[in-house]
């Protein structure tokens, strides 16, 4: 690993450090999970990141969150502020772990935060962003599942709108390629589109419901 005094430029790729000792060669033996995971802390914290130990729990976690953003920004949430913000963007009761986290690591990996001055633009910015990511995500999904564009659209406006996405009734069915329901794929088609729209609204609910 490496030792270094001062990051000269750091990007989303790459950090420059203006000096650094060869400590180690790879160990090319059996290393346990343990191990793995120390090395890598040790690596990290030698390229200059910061290791906080009590970082052990959902809310501590959430809460270095917001004090990150905030020191970032030179802003302060209100608790209210934070609360919506938190719900809405990192911690919706419904979602899975991946969920809580991709919209946030994408939003921070494709934007320029040091043009982010306060904290409407924090928020206006992330809900651009996430926006974006929807109409992206909609458009990829209607193509990659060879669904009627326009019908699919209606579907998923609406499920998006009413936060869920419902298999019951007929309106599914109009979206789908065409294929008989006495075609043995016909059930597994439905069903595997169901779960991919659902998880989509799921994804998105709350940023809008146009596409």
């Amino acid at each position: 690993m490496i030792s270094y005094t001062t990051p000269i430029a750091e990007s989303n790729s790459f950090i420059v450090l203006d000096k650094y000792t060869k400590e180690w060669q790879v160990n090319e033996s059996y290393q346990s999970e343990g191990d793995l995971e120390r090395e890598f802390i040790q690596d990290l914290q030698n390229q200059g990141y910061e290791y906080l130990l009590g970082l052990n729990t959902p809310e501590k976690l959430l809460a270095n969150v917001r004090e990150q953003l905030q020191s970032l920004n030179n802003m302060q949430f209100s608790d209210g502020e934070w609360l919506r913000f938190a719900e809405t963007w990192l911690d919706k009761p419904s979602d899975t772990i991946i969920d809580k986290t991709s919209l946030l690591v994408d939003f921070i990996n494709q934007t320029d935060l040091d043009t982010i001055n306060d904290k409407a633009t924090v928020i206006d910015a992330f809900f651009t962003f996430a926006q974006a990511e929807q109409q992206r995500e909609a458009e990829a999904l209607i193509s990659s599942e060879n669904l009627y564009t326009e019908a699919a659209k209606r579907y998923i406006s609406t499920s998006l709108k009413r936060e869920f996405a419902s298999d019951n009734g007929t309106e599914l069915n109009t979206i789908l390629p065409k294929m008989s329901p006495l075609n043995p794929q016909y059930l597994t088609k439905k069903q595997s589109v169901f779960q991919k729209i659902a998880a989509f609204v799921e994804k998105f609910k709350g940023v809008g419901w146009q596409i």
